[in-house]
């Protein structure tokens, strides 16, 4: 996640590796989370007076929390709110507080209540604007914060490498139950076949590696000077058929005219499109938005790629604040690009030449250093500037690690904002 982030480009909202842009799409928070990306809801309008009252200062961190809303019997609206504001907090958002919170109790209620909101379109969104924050920092020396999703990321990124680090199939991955069973031999069962491929691709067999600066130099020189070509992954769901889950999109019904969602998923996962960020209540938080650009990394689609287009460029400011639920009305409803004829989709991946020379030359200006210069630059003898506090959960592991920014400059910190 560390050697990544110094390839994160602003601009497109995508790593900018050797081998091409890559970025965590809306079909990989389908396949990883199974979370909705199609609810077109503006999740501002669902900030309204709060139904429930919970206190979340002074209770003795989460497992006060727990203590004190965890009822008997039936769950209740009341309980099941609490829990899902502690899921939103401690294990999908994971806030800068690292503790209970009622900041996004609003959401909870609207999930209590089975409203549909874009969940995954707002989780997508955090997750670049904690990469953007991160980004920022590195370039003025400054320090990265713990807050965030970025879990997700090295979920993510486990999919990129898995055949760089030859991981097994993650058909073959398990999962640790909740509870152990017992099966027909009398024999004790703890783990369960994966159903989702967030599920296999969170259990990685080198999950308790520590952070290290050797760890950090390897990493970095291979997204620096790109992965062998057989052990590239642009597109890791080839095997989706084997998965039980998300129910409710198949890559084999894209094309049917019987399981729509399938297409409606799918059609949201390659359409630009703007991502609510900070929609939460709480002094000090400022509402935004992210832009999504899926064709700068059409590849992992199953498509194929052609020049980079910023549909937003050119129409509204980039990361502005809003101020009301009407100024996010009218965002969300900015209509996207025509994307002519799906009626009969085909996962073809390839490169057009006019991307391929675009690339090229970019390449050349992105990577015209050595990996030795940055090397000596990311560990010098000197004290170290810049510091990393990861927060890596569910479970919750706290590491730290210290190192370096590059000096130089004309590389990544300029090519954020190509």
């Amino acid at each position: 996640m560390a050697s990544a982030t110094y390839f994160w480009s602003n601009a497109l909202n995508a790593f900018l590796f050797n081998q091409g842009p890559m970025t965590p799409t809306l079909l990989d928070i389908t396949m990883i989370t199974g979370l909705d990306v199609t609810s077109s809801a503006n999740p501002m309008s669902l900030n309204t007076k709060n139904q429930f009252d919970f206190r979340a200062k002074s209770i003795g961190g989460w497992s006060g929390y727990v203590a004190a809303y965890m009822g008997k019997g039936s769950v209740t609206p009341r309980e099941h709110t609490a829990f899902l504001l502690m899921w939103l907090e401690k294990f999908l958002f994971c806030g800068l507080s690292c503790g209970p919170t009622t900041n996004g109790q609003f959401l909870a209620e609207a999930l209590e209540t089975k409203k549909q909101i874009p969940l995954g379109k707002i989780l997508l969104g955090y997750l670049y604007q904690m990469l953007s924050n991160a980004s920022a920092k590195i370039a003025t020396g400054s320090v990265v914060g713990a807050g965030g999703p970025w879990w997700l990321l090295q979920t993510w990124l486990n999919l990129v490498v898995i055949k760089v680090v030859n991981w097994p199939p993650l058909i073959d991955a398990e999962f640790p139950r909740l509870e152990p069973t017992t099966n027909d031999d009398g024999k004790e069962v703890t783990h369960h076949r994966c159903m989702l491929y967030g599920e296999a691709a969170s259990t990685p067999a080198d999950s308790r590696a520590k952070l290290s600066a050797e760890l950090l130099k390897d990493w970095f020189c291979s997204f620096y000077e790109g992965f062998q070509k057989d052990a590239r992954v642009w597109f890791p769901y080839e095997d989706s058929v084997n998965f039980d889950l998300p129910a409710d999109f198949r890559f084999e019904d894209i094309n049917s005219k019987k399981f729509d969602k399938s297409r409606e998923v799918f059609s949201a996962a390659i359409s630009p499109c703007i991502l609510p960020v900070g929609i939460h209540q709480g002094r000090n938080i400022q509402v935004s938005y992210e832009f999504y650009y899926p064709m700068s990394s059409a590849r992992q689609f199953g498509m194929g790629q052609l020049p980079i287009g910023l549909f937003f460029a050119d129409k509204i400011q980039c990361r502005g604040e809003i101020s009301s639920t009407l100024m996010m009305d009218r965002l969300l409803n900015i209509p996207g690009p025509p994307l002519g004829s799906i009626e009969n989709i085909e996962l073809a991946r390839f490169m057009s030449r006019n991307f391929d020379r675009w690339w090229g030359e970019w390449k050349q200006h992105i990577f015209h250093q050595s990996t030795s210069k940055y090397m000596t630059d990311l560990f010098p003898d000197v004290i170290p500037q810049t510091t990393w506090i990861w927060r890596v959960g569910p479970p919750e592991i706290f590491l730290e690690m210290t190192y370096h920014r590059p000096r130089s400059s004309g590389c990544f910190g300029e090519t954020s904002n190509i």
